[in-house]
């Protein structure tokens, strides 16, 4: 794993004074660790937006896409109409590129717009099965921990996530998974259902994970690691043709020297899992 590549992209965004990634610099992240992200691209503007169209053939290629808003200030994207499905062709793209940038001047007057990110649309990310959650934490009193579970809306609602403090050997890994309702349902074979991907695929993706995690915290004790990842969320984290596609990507860090670390201490797992 290439972590001088993933230093140079949080240090951007801290000399720009921002402790959170854009969506298209998350994606870059999870691509210098090796992880396969869904096709995207970057539009700052309708005339960039173009020019990508005409040099690759978009928005031809696939039946829809997803836009949506690129801003420091927003994370939650949907909630104030940063996201949008577009047919496609030249005019669905247009209308919902404006479409969005007017929601966010609408809502949002105060943030930054940077532009707007063009996406694959993923059918089966529309299917409860298919959205997975992969995310880890830092926690100030037991370190990183990390999370799998149902994706989607339903983390709220069916509250389906198993927890790991890290550092964890793979096969401990695998029983977080294995503790999941969504494991059963997806990977399982539960009731006839057929298996959506391979479990030593998702298990190796949570590996890869939880090495991100283990290196951005105070577990890894060199002072040329300056930077500790406090969030870092995929939800959904989308099984499509057998193979796992990260749609959306939360990062959130800080440096060491500002968080302050203490030895793990079990007892507050409950408040770590249930705030």
């Amino acid at each position: 794993m290439n972590f001088k590549k993933l230093d140079e992209i949080l240090h951007y965004a801290e000399i720009n004074k921002r402790n959170t990634l854009t969506e298209p610099e998350a994606y870059k992240f999870l691509q210098g660790a090796g992880i396969e992200t869904v096709r995207h691209y970057f539009i700052d503007n309708i005339h960039s937006f173009m020019g990508i169209s005409s040099e690759t053939h978009l928005p031809f290629s696939k039946p829809k896409y997803v836009l949506k808003v690129v801003s420091p200030d927003i994370c939650h994207k949907t909630e104030v109409g940063g996201v949008k499905i577009a047919d496609a062709n030249i005019s669905s793209f247009v209308e919902s590129y404006y479409e969005i940038i007017k929601n966010i001047k609408e809502k949002r007057p105060d943030a930054q717009i940077d532009g707007v990110l063009l996406v694959d649309f993923i059918e089966e990310a529309e299917k409860d099965r298919n959205q997975l959650l992969a995310s880890f934490r830092h926690d100030r009193h037991m370190g990183p921990v990390l999370t799998f579970g149902q994706g989607g809306i339903f983390v709220e609602l069916d509250n389906d996530i198993s927890s790991r403090i890290l550092p964890a050997t793979k096969e401990e890994i695998r029983g977080m998974v294995k503790e999941t309702r969504i494991y059963k349902k997806s990977l399982g074979g539960y009731r006839g259902l057929d298996k959506l991907v391979e479990e030593e695929e998702l298990v190796q993706f949570l590996t890869v994970l939880s090495e991100i995690a283990t290196h951005y915290s105070g577990l890894n004790e060199s002072k040329d690691d300056p930077y500790i990842i406090e969030d870092f969320e995929i939800n959904p984290l989308v099984i499509s043709n057998g193979k796992l596609a990260p749609v959306d990507c939360l990062i959130k860090f800080g440096k060491k020297e500002q968080i302050i670390e203490q030895k793990a201490n079990t007892k507050n797992l409950d408040t770590l899992l249930f705030p």
